[in-house]
Parts: structure tokens; sequence; C-alpha cells
């Protein structure tokens, strides 16, 4: 399989996040947040049962959001496994936002005005 690398002079990371970043939701629930993140493990544990893997992936110090080789555009098994980690990433992202929304209500709740 043919990996398109990009040149050495672009930066992956130069592009605003504003730009090419997708909105995290601030009002999720956490139960959906949960069901859709257990999907997600659920795909991707299809996706490398059939032998759809990704050494970049499997890495503990990288992340499919800034992959500068993610084929989650492309209509290949391997871009499900890009698509899945990228929303994986997503999702909980989504979960601590929200974990972080209710210990700061919880902590609003309990101090002394």
């Amino acid at each position: 399989m043919d990996i398109d690398v990009p040149d050495e002079d672009v930066d992956p990371l130069a592009a605003r996040v504003e730009q090419v970043g997708l909105p995290i939701t601030l009002h999720a629930d956490f139960a959906e947040l949960n069901e859709r993140l257990i999907g997600l493990v659920n795909t991707e544990s299809g996706l490398y049962n059939a032998g759809i893997t990704c050494a970049i992936r499997d890495r503990q110090d990288t992340t499919c959001l800034a992959c500068p080789i993610s084929a989650h555009e492309e209509k290949t098994e391997l871009a499900a496994l890009c698509r899945c980690g990228r929303e994986q990433e997503r999702v909980s992202t989504e979960l601590a936002v929200a974990r972080e929304a209710k210990r700061a209500r919880g902590s609003a709740a309990t101090s002394p005005e």
C-alpha cells in the first residue's frame, strides 16, 4: 500500500484550528457519549479482527487527529480505521469537556459566596 507523505517543507500543524477543526458539543449527554465511544471501540475491534491496523495508531505518543498521513477521506479499509480513530478522539475530548464542566458546576455549587 502506498502512503502519501506530505512534503517536508509543509507544516501539517500550520493551519488554524478554526479553519480545519470540527466544533465540540459542550452540552453533550454522558450516556450518549459513552455509548458512542463504545460503538467506536467495537468498530475498531472489528477492523483489527479483519487485519486492518496502523503502526502509527498503535503508538501511545501519537494522535489520529494530528496524523499527517491520515487516509480518512479515502474509500479504503485503512481510511475506515483513520475515521474511527479521529472520531474516538473527538468523543473522548467531548467526554473530558463534559466531565470538567460538571466538576466546575459542582465546585461552584459548593463554593462560599
